[in-house]
């Protein structure tokens, strides 16, 4: 049985973000990227403002795969936020706890709370010049993606600038792991942040790249994944 990996797409982004790694995973893992509101195949929809709202929605969106087969969540950046909320979303729905959670790019809820999301409504009301840092290069050489980007950037901020973590630390029960950007601008003691919110194994990966990294060094990201999710299946530890 393969184990389902539900991927969370940052601030601005969509499933399809993720679909350049489906030839990187390995055979027994199946990529899921999970649709948000507003854009790809939910584009008619309206765009969630709440954080609640949103998780809420994707909680009932994969459950019934979750309850039948082995899953990984992962996010990045704000996908990492909706890792953390949507865990324990499904929890709540009945279904068993993921094989493990990977987030990227996020510093821990409790760690310098709004200051990244203030920043990145600075620059989005700036008309985000073209070679800014939270724009990915492969979106900002397309003029039409770009500006797509940036409506649905706008609204992620929006709705990410009410957030407030809703559980306390050591809150996940299963094997936490956590990539960064070496050239990212989040403080390593952001990223560290993150153990206090794991109850068992846990650490972080310094991988070459800045924010986004998942796609300029992605080879890499996926790598990280298929060694995780295989020690998870069998029952390992972790060591790359």
């Amino acid at each position: 049985m393969k184990t389902l990996l539900f991927c969370l797409p940052y601030a601005g982004g969509s499933a399809t973000v993720y679909h350049a790694w489906r030839s990187g995973l390995n055979d027994h893992i199946e990529l899921c990227p999970v649709e948000l509101p507003g854009r790809g195949s939910r584009y008619d929809e309206p765009f969630a403002s709440r954080i609640e709202q949103l998780v809420d929605d994707l909680a009932i969106r994969i459950s019934t795969q979750a309850q039948q087969q082995p899953y990984i969540l992962y996010g990045h950046s704000m996908g990492a936020v909706l890792a953390y909320e949507l865990y324990h979303a499904l929890i709540r729905r009945g279904c068993h706890p993921p094989e493990g959670i990977i987030l990227s790019g996020r510093p821990a809820p409790d760690y310098n709370k709004g200051s990244r999301w203030s920043d990145l409504k600075e620059r989005v009301l700036s008309f985000l010049p073209p070679d800014d840092r939270h724009m990915p290069a492969e979106i900002a050489a397309h003029p039409q993606l770009a500006a797509v980007f940036k409506r649905i950037l706008q609204a992620d901020i929006q709705m990410m600038s009410c957030y407030q973590a809703s559980r306390q630390p050591s809150s996940i029960h299963c094997p936490l792991i956590v990539l960064a950007g070496k050239q990212d601008t989040i403080p390593a003691a952001g990223m560290e942040a993150w153990q206090a919110y794991a109850k068992h194994s846990f650490q972080v990966y310094w991988l070459d790249g800045d924010h986004f990294f998942i796609h300029s060094h992605h080879s890499v990201v996926l790598d990280t994944i298929n060694a995780f999710t295989h020690a998870t299946a069998y029952g390992g530890g972790f060591n790359q």
